[in-house]
């Protein structure tokens, strides 16, 4: 595995390979604004050398560190500067999941309790067209009380020890009209029971996109197109593009939606193919690779996919299958 990135003045790269019982290679490199990228250090078959320059003496380290830890984690443990440099941007990194909410509406629910950032996830939520005039949020401990009397108080506290937290709630509410259109009350839906799962998803989503933007930092979400209309799922990109991004946040998203494949919206070098051969493996490319005659910037990559011409698509044949 091996990254490219920027980070401060800096532009690193970091990789290593390894398999179930030990770290087999490992390396680190720094370039400056000007000059050859610099090695910070390498480790091959079980030797670890560091750039004394750039590390100074930090043999402590390197003997400390075990053949199955990374180098670079044992470095940022001992706080030194570089090491804690690329850990920090790695922890820039946020991955939700675009199938199911669950693991990052908890986030959005906490975030729901500030009054300023309410607001704002209101706002944006509204900018969506969701009909939605209000949000809260209910986060709650469990206690004793909430279980049923007939569950011994023993069992009780021992799910209590396990987790204290009832699941976040999220509320929103809607306006209600009456016949001529005249709004006369508003009724308060609970997100995860009364709302569609586009509306789930996306409210859900609002807090990571928020905070991701907020921060400067990476979002990756895998399946980003479920549930949610193509139309938005093309307002979310271009707002990446646009000028609320304005530290250099990421958003990284595995689709099926060729519809999100135009020049418009993406240049060649962000499009990259996952495409498995015939024992199961995955290459993994980009669109920047192919031949600028043949895929210009104004080219209609969706169209040039479907037809086959950059691979990746799945060899249908349900045509020849007799149940």
């Amino acid at each position: 595995m091996e990254v490219e990135f920027f980070h401060g003045v800096h532009r690193y790269r970091y990789g290593f390979a390894l398999t179930a019982k030990e770290v087999v290679e490992e390396w680190l490199f720094r370039k400056g604004v000007a000059g050859a990228p610099a090695r910070v250090f390498t480790r091959q078959d079980g030797k670890i050398s560091p750039n004394r320059n750039l590390m100074g003496s930090i043999s402590d380290v390197v003997k400390r560190t075990r053949p199955d830890v990374l180098f670079l984690r044992s470095c940022a443990e001992w706080n030194e500067s570089i090491s804690e440099d690329v850990q920090k941007w790695f922890e820039q990194f946020r991955h939700v999941s675009g199938v199911s909410d669950r693991g990052f509406v908890g986030f959005t629910a906490s975030r729901i309790q500030d009054e300023t950032e309410r607001e704002r996830i209101l706002r944006f939520v509204q900018k969506a067209d969701f009909s939605i005039s209000g949000i809260r949020a209910e986060l709650k401990m469990f206690t004793e009380d909430d279980f049923p009397k007939e569950i011994p108080k023993e069992l009780r506290r021992q799910a209590l020890s396990m987790s204290s937290q009832l699941p976040p709630r999220i509320l929103t509410l809607h306006p209600v009209y009456d016949a001529e259109g005249k709004q006369v009350a508003e009724e308060e839906f609970d997100l995860a029971t009364d709302e569609s799962e586009g509306t789930r998803k996306f409210l859900a989503l609002a807090g990571p996109v928020l905070h991701t933007l907020e921060q400067g930092a990476i979002l990756v979400v895998d399946e980003f197109e479920a549930r949610l209309h193509p139309n938005l799922t093309k307002a979310l990109l271009s707002w990446f593009h646009g000028p609320a991004n304005t530290k250099n946040a990421q958003l990284i998203l595995a689709t099926h939606d060729t519809g999100l494949m135009e020049p418009e919206l993406l240049r060649r070098d962000q499009i990259w193919f996952c495409e498995k051969d015939n024992v199961g493996s995955t290459r993994l490319y980009s669109l920047a690779e192919f031949d600028p005659q043949l895929v210009r910037n104004s080219t209609k990559f969706n169209r040039q996919y479907l037809m086959g011409i950059f691979g990746a698509v799945p060899h249908v044949a349900l045509e020849e299958f007799l149940p």
